[in-house]
C-alpha cells in the first residue's frame, strides 16, 4: 500500500483548494453570466464566438439567425440569443460574418449589467453619480435620440465608444421646452429639459474588440 509522504500531501490539498477558489476567465462559458464588459464580452459571447460555439453554450433552441437593422434600410448578419426572455440579445456580425462586432440589449427587465453597474432601466441621475460629472448626449425627435456620446472626463471615461447607451423619457415635458432639446445636439445631462424627462437607460450598444 502506497501512502503521500506529509507535504506532498499538504501541497496538493492546497492546489486543488486554489483551483477551486479561482475566478473564472474572462470569457467564462457559462449561460448564466450576465456581466457585460465592453470591448471584450456579453456574457459568454465574444467577437470570436461562433454560432456554433453560442449554441453549445445557450442550447441550440436558444440561438436563432437572425437579420439586423443597422440603419438606412441596410441589415446584417446576426442571431438572437435567449429569444422571447427578458435577456434577449441581439448579436450583429462584421460584414465579413466571420467576427460578431456588436451586441444590442433591449429588454426592460433584462439582467444583464456591465462591470461597472449600467443596467437596464437605470436613471440618468444614477448615470451622473457614477459617472461623477454631467455628459454628453444626442437630442431628441430624430433618428438617434437619447443617446449617451461622452462621458466628459468623468469615472466612464470620454467619448462613448465600446458601450452605447439609449435613454429613453418617462415623464413628458412642455412642446416648448421639448423643442430645446430637439436635433443632433449634443446637450448635457444636466440640462434642465433633460432633467425634466427624466430618462433611464432603454437600450446598450456593446462594441467588441476582435
Amino acid at each position: 500500500m502506497f501512502y503521500f509522504h506529509r507535504p506532498h500531501s499538504a501541497a496538493l490539498l492546497a492546489s486543488i483548494l486554489f483551483a477551486a477558489l479561482a475566478p473564472l476567465p474572462a470569457a467564462a462559458q457559462d449561460a448564466r453570466d450576465r456581466m457585460i464588459v465592453p470591448g471584450k464580452r456579453v456574457g459568454a459571447i465574444t467577437a470570436t464566438s461562433t454560432q456554433a460555439e453560442l449554441a453549445r453554450i445557450y442550447g441550440p433552441a436558444n440561438v436563432r439567425p437572425t437579420k439586423i437593422h443597422v440603419g438606412e434600410g441596410e441589415m446584417a448578419p446576426g442571431l438572437t440569443i435567449l429569444p422571447g426572455t427578458a435577456d434577449e440579445v441581439k448579436v450583429q456580425f462584421a460584414q465579413t460574418g466571420r467576427r460578431i462586432e456588436f451586441v444590442r440589449i433591449h429588454g426592460r427587465n433584462s439582467g444583464w449589467r456591465t462591470h461597472s453597474g449600467i443596467r437596464m432601466g437605470m436613471a440618468a441621475a444614477a448615470l451622473h453619480k457614477l459617472n461623477g460629472r454631467p455628459f454628453s448626449i444626442t437630442g431628441f425627435g430624430w433618428d438617434y435620440p437619447g443617446r449617451v456620446i461622452n462621458w466628459r472626463g468623468g469615472r466612464m471615461g470620454g467619448p462613448a465608444k465600446l458601450l452605447v447607451l439609449e435613454l429613453g423619457a418617462t415623464r413628458k415635458v412642455p412642446v416648448a421646452a421639448e423643442r430645446k432639446v430637439l436635433g443632433e445636439g449634443p446637450f448635457s445631462s444636466a440640462h434642465p429639459v433633460i432633467r425634466q424627462k427624466q430618462l433611464v437607460v432603454r437600450s446598450m450598444l456593446i462594441r467588441l474588440k476582435p
